[in-house]
């Protein structure tokens, strides 16, 4: 997954999937998505996103995917992809009200989201984010690799630093390494129930 820029234009876009297509779609909407239509904006960048969809070959490059993070009037997160839509393939933009996956949404790592996911300030929800990807990338190494974090509030969009990104990957390392210990070097004696035979 890649972040796609537009910050002056007071959005951010990740990239995911079909990495061409997907980018070719985040850099149409910075620059075709009119500002008048941040407050509702589905509509407008499906509507966008038709002639991408239009320009490539259905089976190998449109499996893409969005995450689209707009800061004003109010910070707001979107999951654009194309799918199919009443078996008909096309484009769809959802307004996402909690967590949003986009790229390997069948990782099993998506439960730590799923889990432990509360409406908290952004920045408090950063430390679940990292381990997330972390440990989706230790599942799947083939196409998650690298962790970037962008936070999106009303005020700013800002991307942390190489050095908190270094630190969050170490901790999360760490809880990875602290959970798999409490599981594999718990010791206890079982009793069994007397009607279990065999």
């Amino acid at each position: 997954m890649t972040t796609r820029g537009g910050a002056a234009r007071g959005m951010v876009i990740s990239s995911a999937r079909s990495m061409e297509t997907a980018g070719a779609v985040g850099h149409k909407i910075i620059a075709e998505l009119k500002d008048d239509d941040f407050l509702y904006p589905i509509l407008p960048i499906e509507n966008i996103a038709k002639d991408v969809l239009a320009s490539v070959v259905r089976q190998e490059r449109s499996d893409a995917q969005c995450l689209i993070a707009i800061r004003q009037p109010v910070p707001q997160l979107f999951l654009f992809q194309f799918g199919n839509i009443n078996n008909e393939y096309g484009r769809i933009c959802q307004k996402m009200e909690s967590i949003a996956i986009a790229g390997d949404n069948l990782n099993a790592a998506i439960f730590w989201g799923e889990r432990y996911y509360a409406r908290l300030p952004i920045e408090q929800l950063i430390p679940l984010a990292a381990h997330l990807i972390v440990c989706a990338h230790k599942l799947n190494t083939a196409t998650i690799d690298g962790l970037e974090i962008v936070l999106c509030t009303t005020s700013a969009i800002r991307r942390l630093s190489a050095e908190s990104i270094e630190e969050l990957k170490v901790k999360a390392d760490e809880w990875d390494k602290t959970i798999s210990k409490l599981f594999l070097n718990h010791r206890q004696q079982f009793t069994y129930a007397p009607d279990v035979v065999g």
